[in-house]
């Protein structure tokens, strides 16, 4: 489970395309890239789903600790 927030874009594809650029994800080229964007069913805080975008590291994590829980920032916190 990964904790995060779901919000919606406009229709155009622009943010989209400007969240790929941030995340360095390239369509025309996912092996490359830093982060792939992928369809994921996405489970909101009353229980009910739907199906959104998230951005998954494209990198072997070498030794980096796994976030307990699935939550950033909470694990930043403690």
């Amino acid at each position: 489970m990964i904790h995060g927030e779901l919000v919606v874009l406009p229709s155009d594809g622009r943010i989209l395309e400007a969240l790929d650029r941030y995340e360095e994800f390239d369509p025309l080229d996912p092996k490359k890239s830093l982060f792939v964007r992928k369809k994921a069913k996405v489970r909101l805080a009353n229980g009910s789903s739907r199906e959104g975008w998230i951005y998954v590291y494209n990198r072997q994590p070498g030794k980096a600790k796994v976030v307990r829980g699935g939550d950033y920032l909470r694990s930043k916190v403690a």
